[in-house]
């Protein structure tokens, strides 16, 4: 293991070590869980210096700090950030007022809407593969982990299909940047553009709002008024960021692993039911998110005196690791049948895209093996490069021999 962290000496923070640890950095993958696996086994919480910030890495406190929102709000969710000048809805909306917002917007991520688009999914996942199935290789992140979930999400909100590379490019450029520096700025107020926009035809045109999502918006009222345009804005500025990375990520991580796992790849091809819990378990081992609450008042938890104002990281690839919760917690088991994982959050705001997320997933799992069922990681995995922040990976070249399975 390649340690990228250091422990300032005898420093301590009610009675915790002191870290400094850079988690807005590339590294060669597996790197990062190697090292925040040691910091959990080491100190289940300890301060970050790099960020001024809490880390929580064990999962029963983590799904405590989940169940009290009271006290570790969402008033921001970036550990690094804690008084934020954007309002992320409705990430950053404390209950009870987030219950209005989550019930607007289950109308088009609950379970029914979700269901409604697979066959959709499903043609955007072969038009991706479609693209690429002939050459024989591809680099998945760009070529079919981005491009698939953007048309689906897309459609998921009734807008063309077509506008996918402008979301990708927008979404990549933040998280390239993690939400700083120029580049970073014009790709935000592009994309900020083309919603102002979007609300302004909407006014016009007056579509129907059980057909279409931004009519739905501005049909839909909290605390008896209708949003303001602002409200909507950050909306969707919520959905773009928070739904197209992470889906494009999961799907790479679990392409990587089984590219790298021969015996569990024969599985997933000949035992399609084991999707499902596979699905799962990608989930749990490779958690994208440094998680962030914002404590509300002095709080003692665990025997750390925490300050209001402070910021606490959940840190869930540790969490996820942790074998007090997980039997062989390091092992990728697809057919693991206990997986009770943090990997969508906890409580009150348990990820609004669980359900669009798991449907990706299996559509991309079960169309990709369908196709090209035998491929291989086509350069050494010390070259695989992951991104720090949400983690992500920066590229995943794959081969295959034409013909197989195509």
């Amino acid at each position: 293991m390649i340690e990228h962290y250091e422990v300032a000496g005898a420093a301590s923070r009610s009675g915790c070590p002191v870290i400094h640890l850079d988690t807005v950095v590339d590294r060669p993958v597996g790197e990062w869980m190697a090292d925040l696996n040691a910091l959990r086994e080491a100190h289940p919480i300890y301060w970050n210096e790099h960020g001024n910030y809490w880390v929580v890495t064990r999962a029963q406190l983590t799904r405590e700090i989940f169940q009290n929102p009271v006290v570790f709000t969402n008033d921001s969710i970036s550990p690094g950030d804690p008084d934020p000048s954007y309002k992320w809805i409705p990430s950053n909306i404390n209950p009870p007022l987030h219950v209005q917002y989550r019930q607007i917007l289950n109308h088009a991520f609950g379970p029914a809407s979700v269901a409604r688009i697979e066959p959709k999914a499903r043609s955007y996942c072969r038009m991706a593969i479609d693209e690429i199935v002939d050459k024989g290789h591809c680099d998945y992140v760009a070529e079919v982990g981005g491009a698939f979930p953007t048309r689906v999400f897309l459609e998921l909100i009734d807008l063309p299909w077509q506008d996918a590379p402008l979301f990708v490019s927008w979404t990549e450029t933040l998280f390239n940047a993690f939400f700083s520096g120029p580049e970073a700025a014009v790709a935000f107020d592009e994309s900020r553009q083309y919603f102002v926009d979007l609300i302004a035809d909407r006014r016009r045109s007056k579509l129907d709002h059980d057909r279409d999502f931004t009519s739905h918006l501005l049909a839909s009222t909290v605390n008896g008024a209708p949003m303001p345009d602002e409200d909507i804005l950050n909306i969707f500025n919520q959905l773009m960021l928070a739904g197209l990375d992470t889906v494009k990520s999961a799907l790479s991580y679990s392409l990587l692993y089984l590219a790298t796992h021969d015996a569990d790849r024969y599985r997933i091809v000949h035992e399609p039911s084991l999707i499902p819990s596979a699905i799962e378990e990608f989930l749990r081992a490779y958690p994208l998110v440094l998680e962030g609450r914002k404590l509300s008042q002095d709080f003692e938890f665990h025997g750390v005196q925490m300050r209001q104002g402070e910021m606490v990281m959940l840190a869930l690839p540790a969490v996820m690791h942790d074998p007090d919760q997980f039997d062989r917690a390091d092992e990728v088991l697809i057919d693991r049948q206990k997986n009770n994982h943090l990997s969508f959050g906890g409580g009150a705001h348990r990820c609004l895209g669980s359900h669009l997320a798991r449907m990706e997933m299996a559509v991309g799992l079960e169309e990709w093996h369908q196709r090209i069922p035998d491929y291989r990681l086509a350069c050494p995995i010390g070259e695989v490069i992951e991104r720090g922040g949400q983690l992500s990976l920066r590229s995943l070249p794959l081969e295959w021999d034409l013909g197989a399975g195509s």
